[in-house]
């Protein structure tokens, strides 16, 4: 008989995300150890992520660096430039804006021949929201962490997800799913991809909240402090999602 007091609880994303995530979660792990996922995720609550936000325009460069170092990269291996709307020149040539109905956020370049750099380009529009700057921040340098070293390639069919999947893999699945209605990424041939403003996201809400619940059950944490930092959307999946991860690990059990 269905208890309505304790409901049983609700898996958000369908059998085969779920595969999808502990699968992929596997492969980040034997990438970049277990140490990454195991750390709680950035709130921005303390820490050097809780510093300087009264303009965020001028701390742009600041949270990039701590970005930087929080995801285990040499900041000066990165060549970071900013862009307000519009096309410009980079470094390499064009750089490329998404212009169907939709804003660019950020930018990433393959390693610069001149510079011997990667090249970072963000868009100026990302510093009138905290979270939604380290969110676009993160998923950026996920892309040096997997195609500038090498561990995914340009075209990869699901490579856009897991690069979703690597920013939260290194602490940031909080802000990303408190922004979820802004993560749509592209590429196109030349070796550019990109972030901008769409309703639909390579990894939806649902999976980057379950990505969550799994980081949660994973490092044994039932109800954990950070989870209060999540929208009210968010937060009431997580924890449908922690509570059905924990029921099903006690069937198997």
């Amino acid at each position: 008989m269905f208890n309505f007091l304790n409901p049983k609880p609700k898996l958000h994303v369908t059998p085969e995300d779920q595969q999808w995530l502990e699968s992929n979660l596997s492969w980040l792990r034997g990438q970049f150890g277990a140490q990454p996922f195991a750390r709680l995720p950035l709130t921005g609550i303390s820490g050097p992520f809780s510093r300087n936000k009264n303009d965020l325009t001028v701390a742009m460069p600041y949270f990039f660096e701590e970005v930087c170092i929080h995801m285990d990269i040499d900041p000066d291996d990165i060549s970071l430039h900013s862009y307000s709307d519009g096309a410009q020149d980079g470094l390499n040539g064009p750089v490329i804006i998404k212009s169907l109905g939709s804003q660019s956020m950020g930018e990433y370049h393959h390693r610069n021949h001149l510079t011997g750099k990667f090249d970072i380009h963000l868009n100026t529009e990302i510093t009138k929201d905290y979270g939604r700057m380290l969110s676009v921040i993160a998923h950026e340098l996920s892309h040096v962490r997997l195609l500038g070293e090498g561990r995914l390639h340009q075209g990869e069919e699901t490579m856009e997800y897991v690069t979703d999947l690597c920013a939260i893999y290194f602490g940031f699945g909080v802000m990303m799913a408190n922004s979820c209605h802004m993560n749509e990424t592209w590429q196109d041939g030349n070796g550019y991809s990109g972030w901008a403003i769409g309703k639909q996201g390579y990894l939806p809400m649902e999976m980057v909240v379950h990505a969550l619940a799994i980081q949660a059950f994973q490092i044994g944490k039932s109800d954990p402090d950070w989870a209060d930092a999540l929208n009210k959307i968010p937060r009431k999946m997580f924890r449908q999602s922690l509570l059905w991860l924990e029921a099903n690990s006690a069937r198997k059990d």
